[in-house]
């Protein structure tokens, strides 16, 4: 599964302890029989019960999925806000306790340094709990509007690269969902999530793909393997008075339905 979900923020449940408004999660249901009764050859048969009710989603409306800033669809996705408890430290991050947690930023590792540009130079996130930057391509507040995000701004030159990274790799137990909310809303940006090197980059969400809705904070996620993985958030290609923000980033089932334990 390849697919990146892009949906718009919203509240729901908590996360490491921060509460919001609680969010329904998908219910399992039975099939119903829709055969009808033939045990008596003269009767009518007997009209089949109706379908069960779908599972109910967010009463939000979807948005569209980014894959690789090219391809476009709507996805529906269960989690519209910070609703699922941590089981995985090493990735799950808030920001809300100004820290990155167990992220490290503007890394010296010769694989990320070797793929900056010649006039490119590796810079930092950095945390905030205000506004960053203008109004128009800025971001005003975190994703639960009284927390911290991390950020990439003020970048000097398009070729300057910012790099938040897990500190060592992390075993995923099954295959998972990297799930994550973003706030671009300049034409002037690009992140990416890359596994293990920069070379294997399976999501990418540039500033020139954003729509008239993009000044808000919004869900992705990205299809993580099996095995032992280092996980990458890539910045780039920012001009003065642009920026990208990344907040409350949790390791889900394959489904997205609950949170993930690794070690």
């Amino acid at each position: 599964e390849n697919t990146m979900g892009g949906a718009s923020e919203g509240a729901g449940g908590h996360f490491d302890g921060v509460a919001s408004n609680t969010v329904g999660t998908l219910g399992s249901y039975a099939s119903a029989d829709s055969s009808p009764s033939h045990s008596d050859s003269h009767s009518t048969p007997a009209l089949a019960p109706p379908p069960p009710p779908a599972p109910k989603m967010s009463s939000a409306v979807p948005q569209i999925a980014a894959q690789g800033g090219r391809n476009y669809q709507p996805v529906y996705t269960p989690r519209r806000g910070a609703q699922f408890d941590s089981l995985c430290p090493a990735i799950d991050c808030n920001f809300d306790d100004n820290n990155l947690c167990r992220y490290v930023t503007a890394t010296s590792d010769s694989d990320l340094i070797i793929s900056l540009p010649a006039d490119g130079k590796q810079r930092e996130f950095r945390l905030s709990s205000t506004k960053v930057s203008n109004t128009l391509t800025g971001i005003p507040s975190d994703l639960l509007h009284k927390g911290y995000f991390a950020f990439a701004a003020n970048a000097e030159h398009g070729s300057d690269q910012f790099v938040l990274s897990t500190s060592n790799p992390v075993a995923i137990p099954a295959a998972a969902r990297l799930d994550f909310f973003v706030y671009l809303a300049g034409v002037h940006g690009r992140l990416r999530v890359c596994l293990d090197n920069l070379s294997n980059c399976p999501f990418e969400l540039r500033g020139r793909d954003i729509d008239m809705n993009s000044r808000q904070w919004k869900n992705y996620h990205v299809a993580l393997p099996e095995g032992q993985h280092a996980i990458h958030f890539v910045a780039d290609r920012l001009k003065k008075n642009y920026a990208i923000g990344i907040d409350n980033i949790q390791l889900l089932n394959r489904y997205g339905m609950a949170a993930l334990s690794c070690q």
